[in-house]
Order: structure tokens, then sequence, then C-alpha cells
């Protein structure tokens, strides 16, 4: 998963690589020749693409660094909802359905789910929406584990195809990025999208 921003605040990312991130059997080489892009959003491409193997079950995985003007133009664009608050990233979980991973164009009626990472009240909280109904679920005083925090999310059906489910991330530039050092952060114990990751971890490992 692509949650790495930079070493002040590679927190977000050492612990988990020890707990999950390990959990990736495949190979994590990206696909050098590929044009994914958001079709929606003039046309914005994903920088980095690869296939991941979690817990026995293959995914597609991109990421991309915007602007923080150009991720919140992005989320009105989908949710008609604008965030005065800094957005860390805005994750995508879609259904992959092209013939190819290297002309991969990602349609609004292909995504599923929608997880918003921002910072409100010096905390990390999460909205992730049901799309395109945007029911929604809120996730408040996060702790400092988030690198994998899309599994629990991605796989959330009891059964699923390999290659059917692809998630996009775009997260922050890194010279936008707020000291993150500085937040309030909760201890994992009280975090639920942790709590949620270990128990999908459990389900799909037994």
């Amino acid at each position: 998963m692509k949650y790495i921003f930079q070493y002040k605040i590679n927190f977000l990312l050492i612990i988990i690589l020890i707990i999950s991130c390990n959990n990736v059997s495949q190979s994590q080489d990206f696909i050098k020749n590929h044009d994914t892009k958001l079709s929606f959003q003039n046309d914005i491409k994903v920088k980095n693409v690869r296939q991941l193997e979690v817990w026995g079950k293959k995914y597609f995985d991109g990421e991309t660094r915007l602007s923080s003007d150009k991720i919140k133009k992005i989320v009105k664009t989908l949710i008609n909802k604008e965030y005065d608050d800094t957005v860390l990233s805005l994750i995508l979980y879609t259904d992959f359905s092209n013939d190819s991973i290297e002309n991969w164009t990602v349609d609004k009626n292909e995504i599923r789910n929608i997880g918003i990472y921002y910072i409100n009240d010096n905390e990390i909280k999460l909205d992730y929406f049901e799309y395109p109904n945007l029911l929604i679920n809120n996730y408040d005083n996060l702790s400092n584990v988030y690198c994998d925090a899309v599994l629990p999310f991605l796989f959330d059906k009891s059964s699923i195809p390999d290659n059917s489910l692809s998630v996009i991330t775009l997260n922050l530039n890194f010279s936008e990025m707020p000291d993150l050092d500085s937040l309030n952060l909760s201890d994992k114990k009280r975090d639920e999208v942790f709590q949620l990751l270990k128990t999908t971890s459990e389900k799909y490992r037994n």
C-alpha cells in the first residue's frame, strides 16, 4: 500500500510493515509501461501501478501524488462535499474491468467505495463512503498505523475473485504534508480501523 509520507512521517509505515505489509507475497515491482488515469477528472494520470497479493487475494494497486487543490476537487466531483481540513489521502476502491492493466482507465461507475483520510481537531480521521449512494462511516482518533488500512475495506466481501478488485490512492504531495508528529494519535487498541485490519487478517488467514 502507498501511504508513505517521507522519513519524518514514516511512523505511518514502519509498524504496519512489520504487522501486515510483509503479507505481500507477490513481486511489488511497478508496471513500467502503463497509461492509468481517471477519466472523470481531466484524465489525471496514476503514476505507480502494480499487482499485489495479500492473504491469498490478488488485486491491482495504483498510487500517485497530487496537490491539495486537485485532491479536494476530485472529492467535490465524486461526493459533492468540500473538505476545509487537510486531506492526506483519497482512496478509490474500484472493480477492475479492463482487459489490460497497461491501459487502465478508472471510470466513476467502477467505484464502489471511497475513503478520505484527513486531519481534524489535531487527529487523523477517516470518512468511508459507499458509492454512489454515499452512505458514510466515520472513524475518529486513529493511531499511527494506516499503511494497510485499505485492506479491511477492500476485502469486505466473503468471496472475492482474483484480479477483480483494485484500489487507487491519491496521496498529498510531500511538499504540502503537515507535521504529523505533532498530532494526537490514538492507541492502536482504541483505533477502530486498526482493529478492523486485525479482524480481516484473522479471517483470511484461517
